[in-house]
């Protein structure tokens, strides 16, 4: 009988010592959000029953198609912020982060040790480990405060409530209250629930008695937290599973585009970067063909291909299988030492391959400790929080960005935002009584300014660059992640207020623009 190690000691405590660090670093510097859905369609939907802000309110609230358990969980979350008197509002979604940061370590922990047992060798047993912890989008997966990622990470906990045995009424219970959970987060985890709960009957050989409990206490689950807390933001009796089903299956392509049947395949392999893409791409396909009746592939399968079949598709969708990637991996390898006794591959393996993964997952690590969340939108609206008090009046002047100065939660009245078409409305326009700033992605600057050293030239006419989207060492590293768009990295400059306008500039863009009467401060400039 295999024992399991003593996770909470050794070198293991040292690897969850070092998570915890890093998961938290990123809950503090990812701010914002990956989607907009996972601001709008909780924290907005929150502040319907908070009455601290005034929310923004998307359509879906109107079709009630979202489940309202996470909104009512965010308002939970804003009313104690309000009793301590936390006012600024990143400063509440980074406690949101960090509690979801520290529930996503505990639920990973419990199914590692849950699992761990099924590797007999210490050193893949060690590796299984440390890769569920620190894979390098583990870590910025699980402090983002969205559906995805609570559906995902109560499926997990189901499934370690499962592997630590169903013998007894309270794991029977508990296992049906965290597959209701990861139902209402996300009702297309019912697609990994079935196909489990499959597997469970066709190769556990468990008998259907033994999932009574677990149906009732799911479908009292169901009915509190999920069709109770719907009736009460809604204000009317309503199935939101269904609703969203009947909606999207009219709207989501039209209103948002389809892709093609492969692109969940491709972004298994790209997304990740292909260092990890591929040989996760590879321990599927190899576990599917040596291991079919391998629990996880059976879960994963029917969510990819419901998924894959559907028109709209985004990478985000597969988040919740983030999670199972570790297990995949590693149990993928100890297989392939089944069937390759080649000392030669072994060696490459050891000296090459895993190197190289290992680095490319330090890096990944580095980079997410260092960056808000992957919507940049927010930044320059966080940068005004921390830098002006509110009410000190700024003008934002953006250029080809979606830069949002947002209503609702975040909204701040003293930004007067406006777009700037060229280089001389920027200059003349900024030379007033309040601060100045100007984002623009870094990519544009060249051609915004018409200059090969564009910091330079926005130097040349008082603005300084004060602040980046990320760090520029990391918008270097960027290239070798291709989910991180290197192009979309944005620069934000501060107007000083001491220059003019050289010469050299003026012959660049001629002298048109430098009679500044007419031009009217709005969004767009335009000239009377």
């Amino acid at each position: 009988m295999t024992t399991k190690p003593a996770i909470f000691q050794g070198k293991y405590l040292i690897t969850i010592i070092a998570a915890v660090a890093i998961f938290v670093v990123t809950a503090v510097s990812n701010y914002g959000y990956y989607n907009p859905d996972e601001h709008y369609q909780i924290v907005e939907y929150a502040g319907i029953k908070t009455a601290t802000f005034n929310p923004t309110i998307s359509w879906e609230y109107d079709a009630q198609i979202r489940p309202m358990l996470q909104p009512a969980i965010c308002a939970g979350f804003l009313k104690v912020f309000s009793w301590l008197s936390i006012a600024d509002p990143f400063v509440q979604t980074m406690l949101m982060r960090i509690f979801t940061a520290f529930l996503s370590l505990a639920i990973i922990l419990y199914f590692v040790k849950n699992t761990i047992s099924t590797f007999t060798d210490e050193r893949k047993r060690f590796g299984y480990f440390v890769v569920s912890l620190l894979l390098w989008f583990i870590p910025c997966l699980s402090v983002r405060f969205s559906a995805e990622i609570y559906g995902g990470l109560f499926f997990l906990l189901a499934l370690a409530i499962y592997h630590s045995g169903m013998e007894n009424v309270k794991s029977k219970v508990f296992f049906g209250i965290s597959l209701a959970l990861s139902f209402i987060f996300r009702a297309q985890m019912g697609l990994a629930i079935a196909g489990f709960l499959l597997w469970s009957l066709i190769i556990d050989k468990k008998k259907l008695k033994t999932f009574v409990t677990p149906f009732f206490s799911f479908v009292l689950t169901y009915l509190l937290l999920g069709f109770c807390i719907d009736w009460w933001f809604y204000g009317q009796p309503v199935f939101t599973p269904y609703k969203y089903l009947i909606v999207n299956a009219e709207v989501s392509a039209e209103r948002f585009g389809t892709r093609p049947w492969w692109y969940y395949l491709y972004q298994i392999v790209s997304y990740p970067t292909y260092f990890v893409g591929i040989p996760l791409a590879l321990a599927l396909i190899f576990l599917l063909i040596r291991n079919p009746k391998n629990p996880y592939i059976w879960s994963f399968l029917p969510f990819l291909l419901v998924h894959s079949l559907i028109g709209h598709k985004e990478t985000r969708f597969m988040f919740p299988m983030a999670f199972l990637a570790p297990i995949i991996l590693v149990s993928a390898y100890t297989e392939s030492g089944k069937i390759i006794r080649s000392e030669r591959f072994k060696h490459v393996a050891n000296c090459i391959i895993l190197p190289i993964f290992a680095a490319v997952n330090i890096l990944g690590i580095v980079i997410e400790m260092n960056k808000p969340a992957r919507d940049d939108s927010l930044f320059p609206t966080r940068y005004i929080n921390d830098n002006f008090s509110s009410d000190e009046n700024v003008n934002l002047f953006v250029h080809d960005i979606v830069t949002c100065v947002p209503n609702g939660f975040y909204e701040r009245g003293n930004i007067a935002k406006s777009q700037c078409q060229n280089f001389f409305q920027l200059q003349y326009m900024s030379d007033t009584c309040r601060p100045s700033l100007f984002v623009c992605y870094s990519s544009k600057l060249k051609e915004f300014t018409n200059s090969d050293e564009p910091i330079s030239a926005m130097n040349d006419i008082g603005y300084e660059l004060d602040f980046s989207y990320v760090p520029q060492w990391a918008e270097f590293l960027f290239k070798f992640f291709p989910c991180f768009n290197q192009d979309e990295v944005a620069y934000l400059f501060r107007y000083n207020g001491k220059t003019k306008p050289s010469g050299k500039i003026v012959a660049q863009f001629g002298t048109d623009c430098e009679n500044t009467d007419g031009w009217v401060f709005g969004e767009p400039f335009v000239k009377n």
